[in-house]
């Protein structure tokens, strides 16, 4: 009998915490919203409504303020009271690693972005030890250009190309660095005595999809981000899917062909070895498959050069595209098989290219799967935008603040 009561409780409890997380997502997307329409908008009753936006006003979280109707004749609309998060009861900040730059955001509580800054520094010359010190040197100039902000700092949200360790908070690997195994979480935690989060930056771009439009992107997707190199990120049950150290989904350094090409992290065979901005152009080249992807010196331009030429019918590029579409969908297949999922979508500006990969997106998934499971896929192309990585990292911070402040409270009251 204990037990039951136990496991009620922890399911009410559980309950309690996703309509509060419900709520505040909301609030943070409309920015200005009337009780009414929020409880359209979840889903939520009235009395759950009021009884939530309560306690959060309560925790001096949100705050009111009244809107004349729009929908009035001018100057006899009835006032109506509006609800909207307090900006800055919190602040968050993103860093993101990409090659040679360090890119911050600032927001605060609202979700209102406060400033951006981009720092350069030749990060495939530096140490680990030099890195660390670029990084927490950078960070530390840009929150003293925003004192008011940086004085409610809560999070600090990191996202790298690569592969990250969570637990640990290292970046095992990032074709952005030289050398491999470099904690920066500890580092930046004790410079500013703020909690740090390290992630994969495709994980951000899935996080970021879900958390702006849940309801057009559903609770279990994939998504695919193809440019210089390959990734993905998982949502599963309405969560990002990080698995046991933050390296779940390490699509494009999944094996694909036992021996195979070289990949940029040193392993022969990566799925990204047949799908990368390097794969891509050793095939266009005839280079080996051996080629080392350090020694052919891309620049972005001359891979929108080979997509444009292809969308343009030059057979033999179109047939090199049509290649790294195969291979694609042939790694799609293991997603989709050991996931069960329906829902795949596409972004990256490599992507670019997808209507002469399709054919060959769809004959490697027909290599591999059930016809009807084929038939049942939904495939999309997102538009790219560079800002879904900074998006899904302060998501995520914000996220976290929300469970910080919503933890200091006794339990919620419960509905009649």
């Amino acid at each position: 009998m204990a037990g039951r009561i136990m496991s009620e409780k922890g399911s009410r409890e559980q309950i309690r915490y996703q309509n509060r997380d419900l709520i505040l997502s909301s609030l943070r997307r409309e920015k200005s919203i009337a009780r009414i329409e929020l409880g359209k908008l979840t889903s939520l009753s009235p009395a759950t409504v009021t009884s939530i936006t309560a306690d959060l006003l309560d925790l001096g979280l949100i705050e009111e303020h009244l809107s004349r109707s729009t929908d009035a004749p001018k100057g006899r609309g009835r006032p109506r009271c509006m609800l909207g998060l307090r900006p800055f009861v919190g602040c968050a900040v993103s860093i993101k690693l990409s090659v040679n730059r360090l890119h911050f955001v600032l927001c605060d509580f609202a979700g209102n972005v406060r400033a951006r800054k981009q720092v350069r520094f030749a990060s495939l010359e530096a140490s680990g030890a030099s890195f660390t010190a670029t990084l927490v040197g950078a960070l530390h100039e840009f929150l003293a250009e925003h004192p008011q902000e940086s004085a409610n700092l809560m999070e600090i949200g990191f996202a790298i190309q690569g592969i990250v360790d969570t637990q640990r908070g290292t970046i095992v690997w990032s074709p952005a660095l030289a050398e491999k195994h470099i904690d920066v979480v500890k580092p930046i935690k004790r410079q500013f005595g703020i909690e740090c989060y390290l992630s994969n930056d495709t994980n951000m771009i899935a996080e970021a999809l879900y958390r702006q439009n849940p309801e057009r992107f559903g609770p279990n997707f994939a998504v695919i981000y193809m440019d210089q190199g390959v990734g993905a990120g998982l949502i599963v049950n309405g969560e990002l899917y990080l698995g046991e150290t933050g390296a779940a989904a390490e699509f494009g350094h999944s094996l694909h062909i036992p021996g195979g090409a070289l990949c940029r992290c040193g392993k022969r065979g990566c799925l990204e070895a047949y799908l990368g901005d390097y794969a891509i152009q050793r095939r266009i080249l005839g280079a080996s498959e051996h080629t080392d992807p350090g020694s052919l010196g891309i620049e972005w331009h001359s891979i929108a050069s080979h997509i444009e030429e292809a969308m343009q019918g030059d057979a033999a590029k179109i047939a090199v595209f049509r290649e790294v579409g195969f291979a694609l969908g042939a790694g799609l297949t293991r997603l989709v098989a050991m996931l069960d999922l329906r829902s795949i979508y596409l972004t990256g500006r490599t992507l670019q290219a997808y209507p002469v990969m399709e054919a060959g997106i769809r004959e490697g998934l027909g290599s591999s799967l059930l016809s009807n499971l084929q038939d049942e896929i939904k495939i999309d192309v997102l538009p790219w935008n560079e800002d879904l990585i900074e998006r899904g990292v302060l998501a995520k911070a914000l996220r976290r603040i929300d469970e910080s402040f919503l933890a200091r409270k006794e339990p919620m009251r419960e509905l009649v």
